[in-house]
């Protein structure tokens, strides 16, 4: 099974056994590359499918991202480490070293 299969399999087991649930929160980080790692952005999920597996990958490539499950009022709740493979992307636009080069707060 390819790796992307096997991450995807997991996270959707993930949040099939998160369950039904009222309204909760996803805040995606990535971790690796470093040197474009950091804090992308909070999804409100209030359906399965406002967070998945392809809407990860479509929009930030791939990458080691880390996902914090909070419920509606931000209070954590559970969290999973992904891999993705390919290029890192922002906003589904690939991105390299050189663009992130002027930001101090990333690390080489």
């Amino acid at each position: 099974m390819p790796i992307d299969d096997d991450q995807k399999a997991k996270l959707d087991r993930f949040f099939s056994d998160f369950g039904p649930r009222p309204e909760f929160k996803v805040a995606i980080h990535r971790v690796e590359p470093t040197w474009c790692a950091g804090y992308i952005e909070i999804i409100d999920v209030f359906e399965q499918d406002d967070v998945s597996f392809e809407r990860i990958k479509g929009q930030y490539g791939g990458g080691k991202f880390y996902l914090k499950i909070m419920d509606s009022n931000c209070h954590y709740i559970e969290n999973r480490t992904i891999n993705i493979c390919g290029e890192p992307l922002r906003h589904g636009r690939r991105i390299d070293r050189s663009q992130m080069n002027n930001n101090p707060d990333k690390r080489d």
